[in-house]
């Protein structure tokens, strides 16, 4: 039965379920991070490994090394000489910011080789960069959240919408634009968090992800996280845009992270530097 103007919370228990069902029974194809990706972070994990290590997993995939020497050779990172190896990468740039590039390397291809509607994966793409450079930023302001690890959170926080997308182009019941929208806008960040899950991602970043559309979450005095910094990269992003309509109170992830809602990010404490940085990092 398609749905009417009146979803409810159990609507979309239902469906969720129902996605749930078709990816385990394989009738939905989920978007896998490439084998290499998955090896470097194993790699980058292991108290034992060495830069040699790392840049032998590394080389088996030259567009990801390629990359990798690129971001180490940026102004961020060069300092005076120019480095030709991975392994002299892995070394300038550290174990855990090379198992973050690999990962959202691989995240980005995804999105870019995407099926469906190309638009919607357009516009998810460029908009999941904004977010991550923000979220990048506003971490290195908070030394509990890492840098690196709130790169990735903004980069995948919409992942959701490739899953659900996927479902209901196999659903006939839904042929309704109206529905399918309301349905993606309920659904991702569960969808997104079980597809991270699979990915063997931390659940700390999982757990910002499930929760990331909840913008009234929590106090004004608690401690920030990582979806605060979603939330409020995804409320900068949006300004000026209908997608802010209706809202009459900025989040309180806002106090958390003792910024201003009323003005741009880019304009507060510098973090258009940090912001570039991370543009960086993505875009080399």
């Amino acid at each position: 039965m398609p749905l009417n103007a009146t979803e409810t919370t159990d609507d979309f228990s239902r469906i969720f379920k129902d996605l749930i069902a078709w990816m385990e029974s394989g009738q939905l194809v989920l978007p896998g991070v490439p084998e290499v990706a998955q090896k470097v972070r194993a790699v980058a994990s292991d108290t034992d490994a060495g830069p040699k290590e790392l840049a032998n997993v590394i080389n088996i995939d030259p567009p990801l090394a390629a990359h990798i020497i690129k971001v180490s050779n940026s102004v961020s990172y060069r300092g005076g000489t120019v480095n030709r190896s991975i392994q002299g990468a892995v070394t300038r740039l550290g174990f855990r910011l090379t198992a973050t590039l690999a990962t959202s390397f691989s995240i980005l291809q995804i999105m870019g080789s995407a099926s469906g509607d190309h638009a919607r994966i357009r516009d998810l793409y460029a908009h999941s960069l904004a977010v991550a450079e923000r979220t990048y930023a506003i971490a290195r302001r908070h030394k509990h959240l890492n840098a690196e690890d709130a790169l990735l959170a903004g980069l995948v926080h919409d992942l959701g919408v490739l899953v659900i997308s996927q479902y209901l182009r196999h659903q006939d019941r839904f042929n309704n634009e109206q529905q399918n929208e309301a349905i993606i806008q309920a659904l991702h960040p569960q969808a997104g968090a079980t597809l991270l899950r699979r990915w063997e991602f931390p659940e700390q970043l999982i757990e910002a992800i499930e929760v990331h559309e909840d913008w009234e979450r929590g106090e004004a005095s608690t401690k920030p996280d990582y979806t605060d910094l979603i939330i409020v990269a995804n409320y900068d992003v949006y300004r000026g845009t209908p997608k802010l309509a209706g809202i009459t109170q900025p989040p309180l992830a806002f106090t958390r992270l003792g910024l201003q809602a009323g003005r741009p990010l880019v304009q507060q404490d510098n973090l258009g530097d940090d912001m570039d940085a991370a543009r960086r990092l993505l875009s080399a």
